[in-house]
């Protein structure tokens, strides 16, 4: 689970895992590449693995989201890395 707190604008970074992400509470968006999506309580939506994104709050609350990856998978042999955007 991810926490996004009021007004927050976390960093970017990209991964060589696929995440799909489902809002639990609250709103807020995502930048996927250069490219803006907003998303509301209810929402799903997946970040395709290598793609530069960063998730930013639009509530006044705090927005929560859950994601499932493949990190496990992309470990397991090697193939996982991270890196800030």
């Amino acid at each position: 689970m991810q926490l996004v707190k009021p007004g927050e604008l976390a960093c970017a970074y990209r991964h060589t895992s696929t995440a799909i992400y489902h809002v639990f509470r609250e709103g807020g968006f995502t930048v996927i590449g250069d490219t803006p999506y907003d998303w509301v309580k209810g929402d799903s939506f997946t970040v395709p693995l290598w793609r530069s994104h960063h998730h930013g709050s639009t509530s006044r609350g705090e927005a929560i989201l859950f994601s499932m990856n493949d990190h496990p998978l992309m470990e397991a042999p090697g193939f996982y890395r991270e890196e800030a955007a």
